[in-house]
């Protein structure tokens, strides 16, 4: 079971107002169950592998409703918790995430690792 906590959500506006072209995800925290529900990707962090990152596309009106690659990341502890909520400014799954499940639709995200 995971949890959003209240420190959860605060660190995710926090985070994402302090970079401006992030700042447009502050608008949209509710897609994130959405993405934990149907993600295009699932992954485990290589370093630090109580990270769980849920990959997704949502379309955004900032970004002319065009779809983009949104993350959730997931800390696995003792208490598990949506940690981070993010827009993958480059389009693709950064190298430091082992990818376990992934759809069809991942496959143009996950060109070029």
């Amino acid at each position: 079971m995971w949890y959003y906590t209240e420190e959860g959500h605060q660190y995710i506006l926090d985070a994402r107002r302090r970079r401006a072209g992030q700042r447009f995800v502050t608008g949209y925290p509710d897609k994130i169950p959405v993405i934990i529900r149907q993600p295009i990707a699932i992954g485990k962090g290589v370093r630090c592998k109580e990270n769980h990152f849920y990959f997704g596309e949502i379309a955004v009106a900032e970004r002319g409703y065009k779809k983009e690659l949104f993350v959730v990341l997931m800390r696995k502890t003792n208490i598990n918790v949506v940690w981070n909520f993010y827009w993958l400014e480059d389009g693709k799954i950064p190298h430091g995430v082992d990818v376990f499940y992934r759809t069809r639709r991942a496959r143009k995200y996950l060109r070029g690792r």
